[in-house]
């Protein structure tokens, strides 16, 4: 559980206001040791009672429990209104006694509903048309590659991240119908998002077979695959092969060696 005092900025109002994250990365963690960690952390950012009750944010991965857990301590700290983002896709939340007028949560690529199948009211189900985007990269790396030959490295294998195969597949043969696609997943547990040994891994396998561009859509792991090009290095000042990053610009990971990325965006016109 780490704290980290942040700039929130709008990018249509201009506007910025600070405010504090709380990073949860623990999958086992008891009550104690939470309230803990929280005081910890509140004191080591100077967090006043006006600031903890007008904001706290809170990035929760992988557990709905956990996640549940630190809202609750922050609340009886003294919180009055909570943004609670988590990115597993699995999860299902249980809010239980929280005040839902004031307790917010975002699933990121996921959807949560009641028992009967209606909505959570204070849960924003966030999902996106990565296959599209993904499309768009195929097309591009398709152009890019001189082998003929491309590489996709996925995560956990599931549904969600078949999308991006998918996508980007069916996107490079519409530029070159004759290309060829490796695809390897890191896994089929959680445990696939943060390997990034294992992405470079397949990724040195994926270029040994003549992948000289690599899409990957796998956590950490995916970092793996940004390592396996650099390792590679350059020719006549150009990288030998390239990655691309996904769901944000990820250009300053390894610079000169990052081909594009597929970034997610929140269309505006489904948003209030």
């Amino acid at each position: 559980l780490e704290f980290r005092r942040v700039l929130f900025r709008s990018r249509h109002a201009g506007q910025e206001s600070a405010g504090v994250v709380a990073v949860v990365d623990a999958v086992d963690v008891d009550v104690v040791d939470v309230e803990q960690q929280v005081a910890v952390g509140l004191g080591d950012h100077r967090v006043d009672e006006l600031e903890l009750a007008e904001l706290a944010l809170v990035l929760c991965d992988p557990t709905a429990k956990l996640c549940h857990l630190v809202a609750c301590v922050l609340v009886r700290l003294g919180v009055q209104k909570l943004l609670g983002v988590v990115t597993t896709t699995h999860i299902r939340l249980e809010l239980g006694t929280l005040d839902r007028n004031n307790i917010r949560f975002a699933v990121i690529d996921g959807v949560v509903l009641e028992d009967d199948g209606k909505p959570v009211p204070n849960v924003a189900s966030l999902v996106f048309k990565e296959h599209e985007g993904s499309y768009l990269v195929g097309i591009i790396a398709a152009m890019t590659s001189r082998t003929g030959t491309l590489g996709f490295v996925g995560g956990m294998d599931i549904p969600l991240i078949r999308r991006f195969e998918k996508g980007y597949e069916e996107g490079a043969k519409s530029a070159k119908p004759d290309i060829r696609v490796i695809q390897n997943y890191v896994g089929v547990t959680d445990a696939a998002w943060n390997n990034p040994g294992k992405g470079k891994e397949l990724s040195l396998a994926q270029i040994d077979k003549g992948a000289d561009v690599i899409f990957t859509a796998a956590g950490n792991s995916g970092l793996g695959a940004f390592d396996a090009v650099e390792q590679k290095g350059t020719e006549a000042g150009r990288a030998r092969n390239f990655v691309i990053g996904v769901d944000s610009n990820q250009n300053g990971v390894k610079p000169g060696y990052v081909l594009t990325s597929m970034v997610k965006r929140r269309s505006e016109e489904h948003t209030s």
